[in-house]
């Protein structure tokens, strides 16, 4: 698992047990209109094409969208908090 494509940013180094909500989409500042999912970097946002719901960091500031979560949650282990 660590030799697949999409862990090559580092990401165990800040999302290792972190704790991410299932949520809808929104940008997380006026300037920003989608975000992309941290592994995949399938599009988040508001468009047709786009996703619109997935899984952040509890600052949404980090997207991850499902088939991503599915893959690496139990290397990440990370924790669902309730919206």
């Amino acid at each position: 698992m660590d030799e697949d494509w999409r862990l090559w940013r580092g990401q165990k180094g800040y999302l290792s047990g972190a704790t991410l909500i299932w949520q809808s989409y929104k940008p997380n500042g006026p300037y920003n209109d989608h975000d992309h999912c941290e592994f995949c970097m399938t599009k988040f946002g508001k468009g047709i094409n786009d996703l619109h719901q997935g899984y952040s960091t509890e600052d949404g500031e980090v997207w991850i969208c499902s088939q991503c979560y599915s893959d690496f949650n139990s290397l990440f282990g990370w924790h669902l908090r309730q919206k």
